[in-house]
């Protein structure tokens, strides 16, 4: 009885690295592709790309007036607030005990920094040149770091939060972060600082570093300890497998 209990405890551990790893792998095979495709300027690609950031710009050069607001949101949803919003976050969740948790956040958005720098410095792509440039921006294109940064932190946030939430905020909350990463990142495409592909690259980076660190805190969190192994009746202790 002990035994079989046992497995299937086993078993369920098991099945989550399965699930775990098949998402990393539908998150690394997309980027892995647009990787190559955009380091061997693939023509459809590269037409594409260059396309709609003329388009954009032709848009955005007759209506000025539109520039202010789209660098406001650049701004508010940009990497150094989400940055800056997540450590003020962890530290509040550190002093108030909850420090697994506020380690997680620390590590997910440093990663995150860390892979848009380095991809960055990898790929050394050249930001668009485009006819009525608007605005500016230092660094190489690919990734854009703000898609990267916000699909992070927001999808962190709501991770974190939808357990906590209930009726009608739990489609409110992430529609709401759904919305602001996507206005965020077409924000970038509007002011001509990015193109398609860097955006895109960045959501499929984000997703696939939200991925791991959720998947190993989970993992993490389902290895089964002696006190969680059924006892000589067949009782299962408590699954652990939630974020901390």
């Amino acid at each position: 009885m002990k035994v079989s209990a046992r497995s299937k405890v086993i078993e369920r551990f098991g099945l989550r690295l399965v699930l775990i790893a098949g998402g990393l792998l539908l998150a690394a095979i997309p980027l892995l592709i647009l990787l190559i495709l955009v380091r061997s300027s693939w023509g459809p690609l590269h037409r594409l790309d260059f396309t709609v950031a003329a388009s954009l710009n032709g848009y955005i050069s007759r209506h000025l007036g539109q520039v202010k607001w789209w660098e406001a949101l650049s701004i508010a949803v940009g990497p150094t607030v989400l940055r800056a919003a997540a450590g003020i976050a962890a530290l509040v969740l550190w002093f108030r005990g909850r420090r697994r948790l506020a380690l997680l956040v620390v590590v997910t958005v440093v990663g995150a920094a860390v892979l848009s720098g380095v991809t960055k410095a990898l790929v050394h792509r050249v930001r668009p040149i485009v006819s009525h440039p608007v605005d500016r921006a230092a660094g190489g294109s690919f990734p854009s770091g703000h898609a990267l940064t916000s699909i992070v932190v927001l999808g962190l946030a709501v991770v974190v939060v939808f357990p906590m939430l209930s009726g009608r905020w739990r489609a409110i909350v992430p529609v709401t972060a759904a919305l602001l990463v996507v206005g965020v990142g077409f924000s970038r495409l509007i002011l001509g600082v990015h193109y398609l592909s860097d955006v895109i690259g960045g959501w499929i980076i984000g997703v696939a570093w939200l991925l791991i660190v959720i998947g190993a805190v989970h993992t993490a969190a389902a290895v089964p300890s002696e006190s969680e192994l059924p006892d000589a009746s067949g009782t299962e202790g408590q699954d652990a497998g939630t974020l901390p």
